[in-house]
Formats: C-alpha cells, sequence, structure tokens
C-alpha cells in the first residue's frame, strides 16, 4: 500500500473509490476524461474546511492524487486498474457503462494511525466496501456518514450499471467493540431511494437523507420527515453535490450536534458546488457560512 503526504492521525476519512469519467461535452463529443469519486469530493470538502483530510481507496499506481487532490493524505490499496464510468446519452436519457474496476478495500488496509478519526464518510462507488464498513470505527470516538450509491449500483457482463436500491443489510445490529454500530448519516438521491426505503435505513442511520437537487433535502430522522431547502444556484456541473452534502454536514454535526444547523449548512456547501465544473466547483468554509445567514 502507498501512503501519500502527511501521516499523522487525520481529522476526516473517506473511503471508497477515486474515479476517472468519460463524459460526452460540446468540446469533446467523444467524451472527457475527468477525476472524481465520492470519496475525493467528500476529503477535498473537509480540506476546503480547514480540516486534516484522508482517503483510503484503491486505484492505479498511476493515479495523479497528489493534482487531483492536494493536502490531502492518500492510502492506495494499489490496483491494476481504476474504477472508470463511461457516461452515454441517448434521446436524453444517461446510460452507464463500469469500464474499469478497481479492488476492494477492507478494514485491514486502513493505516494504523487512521483508526480513531473524528469523522469519516463511507462511500463506495463500485461495490468495492462490505455492508457492514460503518462498523470499523468506535461509537465514542467517530461519527460515519454512508453514502450509499455505490451499493445499489449492479452492473452486467458488458459493464451496463443499473441502480437497484436496496435495504440494510442485516436487520440483527452489528457491534463495534461491543457497542451497537448506528451511522449517524446515511444519503442517497431521491432517484437512487424512496421515502419507505430511507425510513427503513433510519435502523442503522440516525439521519437518513433524500437530495433533490434544486428542490432541496428529505431528512428522515426516527422514520419521521422533515426538509430543508437549498439556496438558489446557477448549476454548471452537479456532480458530486450529495457527496459534499454528507462531508459538510458530518463536520458541522461534529461542532455543533445540531441536526438542523447541519443540514443547512451542508445544503449551502452542495448548492455552491454546482457552480463549479468537477471537483473545481467545492466551496470553502467561509463562502459556506455566507451562503447559510443570506439563506436563512
Amino acid at each position: 500500500m502507498g501512503i501519500l503526504a502527511h501521516r499523522e492521525s487525520p481529522d476526516f476519512v473517506a473511503i471508497g473509490h477515486v474515479t476517472i469519467d468519460i463524459t460526452p461535452t460540446p468540446a469533446h463529443p467523444e467524451g472527457e476524461r475527468r477525476y472524481g469519486g465520492a470519496a475525493a469530493y467528500a476529503a477535498l470538502t473537509a480540506a476546503s474546511m480547514g480540516l486534516n483530510a484522508a482517503v483510503l481507496t484503491s486505484a492505479s499506481h498511476s493515479y495523479p492524487f497528489a493534482e487531483i487532490m492536494p493536502g490531502v493524505a492518500v492510502a492506495n490499496v494499489a490496483s491494476p486498474n481504476t474504477t472508470t464510468f463511461q457516461n452515454l446519452y441517448e434521446a436524453g436519457k444517461r446510460k452507464q457503462l463500469l469500464a474499469a474496476r478497481a479492488g476492494d478495500i477492507a478494514n485491514t488496509d486502513l493505516p494504523d494511525y487512521w483508526n480513531s478519526p473524528p469523522i469519516v464518510v463511507i462511500c463506495p462507488l463500485a461495490r468495492e466496501l462490505p455492508a457492514d464498513a460503518y462498523s470499523w470505527f468506535h461509537q465514542s470516538t467517530t461519527i460515519t456518514g454512508l453514502v450509499l450509491q455505490g451499493y445499489f449500483r449492479h452492473w452486467d457482463e458488458y459493464g451496463v450499471v443499473n441502480v437497484q436500491p436496496e435495504l440494510p443489510a442485516s436487520p440483527a445490529p452489528v457491534k463495534s467493540r461491543g457497542v451497537e454500530a448506528r451511522a449517524a448519516l446515511a444519503i442517497a438521491s431521491h432517484d437512487e431511494l424512496s421515502a419507505q426505503e430511507a425510513r427503513a435505513w433510519n435502523d442503522i442511520a440516525d439521519v437518513v437523507v433524500r437530495t433533490r437537487g434544486p428542490e432541496g433535502a428529505e431528512l428522515y430522522i426516527r422514520r419521521d420527515m422533515s426538509e430543508v431547502a437549498a439556496p438558489p444556484a446557477d448549476e454548471i456541473d452537479p456532480t458530486g453535490a450529495g457527496d459534499v452534502w454528507a462531508a459538510a454536514y458530518l463536520i458541522r454535526l461534529r461542532e455543533t450536534g445540531d441536526i438542523e444547523s447541519a443540514a443547512r449548512f451542508a445544503s449551502a456547501a452542495a448548492s455552491l458546488s454546482i457552480t463549479g465544473a468537477g471537483l473545481s466547483g467545492i466551496p470553502g468554509r467561509k463562502n459556506v457560512e455566507e451562503t447559510v445567514v443570506l439563506q436563512w
């Protein structure tokens, strides 16, 4: 395993595949290559908020981590491949292909000095993490979020991706060092998760969020639903907005302990993130705080 950048214990760890995304654009109709992945969006959000951020991932040794995630520590489980998605559009509808997939990620891949960070985001993209990954960290020291999309993705022998929402993997409580493990957050888009399914995820997550783009987000707490608005934004690229939402929410929740305040902060961060292309749209703390004041 390769580790880049600082070796001290991080404040924030994102776990999941980084990616190469190939998407047609007016300038590149054959497909423009962009680097990303939920772990990259989440970790860069944390870094932009002043946290000591880290990523545990699996990718090819040639992946440009230092260029894509400057200042973020990376523990990479080396793989012959980097997870690569090709996005095709037919009659206005997206068809996604999984062109390549990196290796699985296990608990044993965590560096020893990353085992009790204050905040963790579990964010698989291609089922590279086990369903109980949220239980890897001690409940008394770490708050954990789950970005669910990677658990919902399936693909056929040709790599054609389809999304099949699933309920929590096991109805029995998962133990983490003798304590029942729970996630502070589970998040998915409204296209990926129904309201009924979101309530089922409350079995293992204190707050379940269904993002709804410019319409804001639904929060399910003990199966009761409330809403948080999305500040208006001039959308350039919505990619990664849910990952930014998750990271910003957990950061603010850790700071305040207040779900409503954290949700507003997250909504502001996600709205700002879509005003730039790809990873370049991730906002800093000052802009997020100013947006919260203006919106609420």
